[in-house]
């Protein structure tokens, strides 16, 4: 075997071990991905409960306490948005 082609043979050997590193990352990144993607549905379903439950309230109340349920029922679904877009941008919001 020349220099030429054992260079190209670590090369490639290099490239090969390049892509088996790239491909372990890929699927550690969509396994991430899955375990983010539940804990938003379990936190969206939990917005859901608690928008829910504020309603009822809303409802027992009546109209004199109708803007304050409102401002609860907005306040509770922002902060639920805010968990979610913090949770997909890896905790950097």
């Amino acid at each position: 075997m020349t220099d030429r082609e054992i260079e190209r043979m670590v090369s490639m050997e290099q490239k090969i071990d390049n892509i088996e590193k790239n491909i372990g990352e890929i699927k550690q990144g969509i396994k991430n991905f899955s375990i983010v993607e539940y804990q938003v549905k379990e936190l969206r379903s939990d917005c859901d409960s608690n928008t829910k439950e504020i309603q009822t309230l809303k409802k027992a109340r009546g109209s004199r306490f109708e803007k304050i349920f409102d401002t609860l029922i907005a306040t509770a679904s922002g902060a639920c948005l805010i968990q979610i877009l913090h949770w997909l941008s890896g905790g950097k919001l």
